[in-house]
């Protein structure tokens, strides 16, 4: 960018420049239509479009090895081992992006790894984010595994943080970051409406439809939207969730927009504390119902997310 009597231009891959004559100039050009996905008269080309079904398949398989993870862990300890993002994260980006990080950067992703182990630790104790269930002690069996499958969706939840980063970089595609999230979500829609839940129809499992006499599956969708009929209560949730996480993904995308995906990674590790406070505090609100309560284990959790 320079700035000269003229005004303020931008120099190479130049999308826009401002001049001050008349002080009512304003240009938008792009040398490159179609690049980021609003050339062709506003049309996402089909490269574009194929380029971004790669962030939402490692979306997808991200998502659910951390749901099969999260049914054999408490959920304070599900999102506190979420912060192994940024480890991932910081090596991807200097690996295979090429960006060199300072030596306290990588300190810092030492003791981010500190506070994991910390964390970790919590799920094999008895009393681990004890809730109200008589079963709970049952998680701690799987514990180990249920944190294998939380690190690996983190692995691959590192690989599209990156990736968006780097078809949003200038220098790449530079597609705009609300045609990132759009499209991702086209393509996450297909992959599950066409794929993912016609699959979980038919392997066996333990969803059990109440309206047939059909054999258990994994996930009857038909049976789960049978039940939801009249269930205003859950209807309303599902869609607050979904106009959520839409928000999420579009403040997420930007962070890694206008700084990258480092910082996506940090802001990430917010989340956990947040989620957890909510869980201590429901279960005092509710008396037990639902929530976490804090156990002797809680102290580890604490000093982890301290660390």
């Amino acid at each position: 960018v320079r700035l000269d009597d003229g005004g303020l231009h931008r120099e190479p891959g130049d999308e826009w420049s401002r001049s001050n004559q008349n002080n009512e100039t304003i240009s938008m050009e792009a040398e490159n239509p179609g690049a980021n996905g609003n050339g062709n008269g506003g049309k996402i080309s089909l490269h574009t479009a194929g380029v971004l079904a790669i962030p939402s398949v490692f979306d997808l398989v991200a998502t659910a090895l951390a749901n099969i993870g999260l049914v054999m862990i408490n959920v304070s300890v599900y999102q506190l081992m979420k912060c192994t993002v940024i480890i991932f994260v910081a090596i991807f980006k200097s690996r295979l992006l090429g960006v060199k990080l300072e030596n306290n950067m990588w300190i810092g992703v030492a003791v981010n790894m500190l506070a994991v182990c910390i964390v970790a630790s919590t799920s094999f104790f008895p009393s681990a984010g004890a809730e109200v269930d008589d079963d709970v002690d049952s998680k701690s069996g799987s514990a180990g595994m249920g944190i294998l499958f939380v690190v690996l969706s983190c692995l691959v939840q590192s690989g599209q943080y990156v990736y968006e980063e780097k078809v949003m970089d200038e220098g790449a595609l530079s597609i705009e970051p609300l045609v990132v999230v759009g499209m991702e979500g086209f393509w996450g829609l297909l992959f599950s409406v066409f794929l993912v839940l016609p699959a979980a129809g038919y392997i066996p499992g333990k969803d059990c439809p109440h309206s047939s006499n059909h054999s258990c599956v994994y996930e009857d969708t038909l049976d789960t939207f049978d039940m939801m009929d009249g269930q205003y209560t859950i209807i309303i949730l599902t869609v607050a969730y979904v106009v959520i996480i839409t928000g999420y993904n579009v403040a997420a995308v930007y962070v890694t927009y206008l700084l990258d995906s480092v910082w996506h990674a940090i802001l990430d590790n917010f989340r956990p504390i947040s989620v957890w406070l909510v869980q201590l505090i429901l279960f005092q609100v509710l008396d037990g119902k639902f929530g976490e309560k804090w156990a002797t284990s809680s102290w580890l959790q604490l000093a982890g997310l301290i660390v």
